[in-house]
């Protein structure tokens, strides 16, 4: 194995090892940028949509998708690199919620049984559940109803949605 010792470098891009630019290029004032970010954000299109225990909750509409990660078929993120990622779900409902996130299938979080945040003056609530997750390349997640649980959520209101942090 080589050691290179370097006091200085200046560059404005990295290129990855089969020589196409990379990951990272270098702004004028120092900022680092990654070329390519892994986000989605997916809601439904339906209306109220009832679910019942370990259902899985349908986002079945893209409204960002940088790198085609999240199926609206089967409705996964799927990741494309190793890294760590941040995940949310956010629902509008008219009662009590209790949802989890799962990995490859199997549960990682035991879910939030989330109660309402009442909106003044409606019998309308907004519910949010977050996870943070070290995932390898095809690894994929999903949200679910937690087992024993049923309930309505308002799709066209409502949305999962993750990133790459690092």
């Amino acid at each position: 194995m080589s050691t290179l010792n370097v006091t200085n470098i200046r560059t404005t891009n990295i290129q990855d090892t089969s020589g196409a630019s990379g990951g990272l290029t270098f702004g004028s004032g120092g900022q680092v940028r990654r070329n390519k970010v892994y986000a989605f954000s997916a809601t439904g299109s339906q209306g109220n949509q009832n679910y019942g225990g370990n259902q899985i909750i349908q986002f079945n509409t893209e409204d960002l998708d940088t790198d085609s990660c999240f199926n609206t078929g089967n409705y996964r993120f799927t990741a494309a690199v190793d890294g760590v990622y941040w995940f949310g779900g956010h629902f509008y409902n008219n009662g009590r919620l209790s949802t989890h996130f799962r990995k490859n299938g199997s549960d990682i979080y035991g879910g939030a049984d989330m109660q309402p945040l009442i909106f003044a003056n409606h019998n309308v609530h907004g519910f949010g559940s977050h996870i943070i997750l070290e995932l390898d390349s095809g690894d994929y997640v999903t949200m679910h109803f937690r087992n024993g649980e049923s309930g309505q959520i308002y799709m066209g209101h409502s949305t999962f949605s993750g990133f790459l942090i690092g």
